[in-house]
């Protein structure tokens, strides 16, 4: 779709697009707003050799350089549920409780710098169990008379700022996210209000005859004149016209009592068809014009044999018949009456 097209859909249905897009920026504003702030503390250490003769320290340095384990592993206390359990006695286990609080270690690539932080909702709270956490975890570590220990480097302190959600950041999303939903929509109700086309139904029945109707004969035609063009084969073409007679000028003729004479010459490959004023087209498929010339013969002989094939004076309606033949050598055509 062309950007153009793109505009014209979005102006008709603007109010449907803005709307969407208050909705979704309201219900995100509201989601936001119930979002607890979240700040954090953060403690950090250094990871080193006890203080043993130079060359144990020297072989110590050496191992903690080239080993990542030793880091992880004092990592991994920090944040064990037997330090926390310990620090939060420390500051009180009821103020802890139920307060979301959360521990998080991760070593300084490159370096041998371990770093705590605690999260939590209230700023004091959270700088007072951040150094209780830290505290705990060097005395777990000395406990275990290791060669290695912990050097405070930076002590927590409160928090000024929440580190998180970011509201902002969510809310904008939440605004473009309800854009995009409302052109969606716009473009949505665009398209079923749209009338569906209707499919016109070919209708290949005359309703005042029951014959064929002359749309469906304008295709056979084209069809038989298109495999005779081909193939050589010839089929006869036989206008009928049923007019009133005399006897029953001032009524119309009924095509149907025309067409219900004329069944018994038409054959299941013929073609009867009805196409107006009384007028009958029969297409007489691979029946040359002589033979054609005989059958509509013999058809008026028995439908009127007491006047030899011509509708009597009493009859309401005259007939008269023409025929074409069509294909092979004949080109053009003859047309003859009977």
């Amino acid at each position: 779709m062309e950007l153009k097209q793109f505009l014209k859909v979005i102006w008709r249905r603007w109010w449907l697009a803005a709307v969407a897009a208050a909705v979704t920026l309201g219900l995100t504003f509201i989601y936001t707003s119930r979002q607890p702030w979240v700040y954090e503390a953060e403690a950090t250490f250094v990871v080193r050799p006890r203080l043993v003769d130079a060359a144990d320290s020297l072989k110590a340095t050496d191992t903690l350089i080239r080993g990542a384990e030793i880091n992880s592993t004092f990592a991994g206390i920090a944040r064990s549920e037997i330090v926390g359990d310990r620090a939060a006695e420390v500051v009180g286990s009821d103020r802890v409780k139920g307060q979301g609080m959360s521990v998080r270690t991760d070593v300084v690539a490159g370096t041998n710098i371990l770093r705590i932080t605690v999260s939590g909702g209230e700023p004091e709270l959270v700088q007072e169990y951040a150094a209780a956490v830290a505290g705990e975890t060097v005395r777990y570590i000395d406990d275990l008379n290791d060669v290695y220990a912990l050097a405070a480097l930076d002590p927590p302190e409160i928090p000024n700022s929440p580190a998180g959600p970011n509201k902002g950041m969510t809310n904008i999303i939440g605004g473009v996210l309800g854009v995009m939903l409302g052109a969606v929509l716009a473009f949505a109700v665009e398209y079923l209000s749209e009338p569906v086309p209707e499919i016109a139904a070919f209708d290949i029945l005359d309703s005042e005859s029951g014959a064929y109707n002359e749309a469906y004969f304008k295709n056979r035609f084209d069809q038989e004149l298109s495999r005779g063009t081909h193939t050589g084969q010839v089929f006869t073409l036989a206008m009928i016209q049923a007019s009133p007679s005399p006897a029953g000028a001032q009524e119309d003729v009924d095509p149907s009592e025309v067409a219900a004479l004329l069944t018994s010459v038409v054959r299941p490959e013929d073609l009867l068809a009805h196409v107006g004023d009384g007028t009958f087209a029969l297409i007489m498929a691979g029946t040359p014009e002589s033979e054609a010339e005989r059958k509509l013969a013999d058809w008026a002989v028995q439908t009127w044999p007491a006047s030899d094939g011509v509708p009597p004076p009493d009859s309401p309606f005259a007939i008269s018949v023409g025929v074409c033949q069509y294909g092979g050598d004949e080109l053009p055509p003859s047309v003859r009456a009977i």
